[in-house]
């Protein structure tokens, strides 16, 4: 399993029951840390606010349309 496989799983277990669909970052890292993920926090980071984000700023890195940043430290899963 990939990190992205691990944070996409976090999400969608964080917002099952939330009709918006939002989340922070700050669970995001939080629920990573319960399941004992190696994941580092930079890590997590990284791929939610750049490598999965719709709206963040073209990299040379992958690239996936995941979530959509809506606020500072608050996203969407799409």
């Amino acid at each position: 399993m990939t990190y992205r496989d691990e944070i996409l799983n976090v999400v969608r277990d964080l917002v099952r029951d939330r009709p918006t669909r939002q989340f922070t970052l700050a669970e995001v890292i939080s629920g990573m840390q319960a399941r004992g993920s190696t994941c580092k926090v930079q890590t997590i980071r990284t791929y939610v606010s750049n490598m999965m984000c719709v709206n963040a700023p073209p990299q040379r890195r992958k690239h996936y349309e995941d979530v959509e940043r809506i606020g500072p430290g608050r996203y969407r899963l799409l």
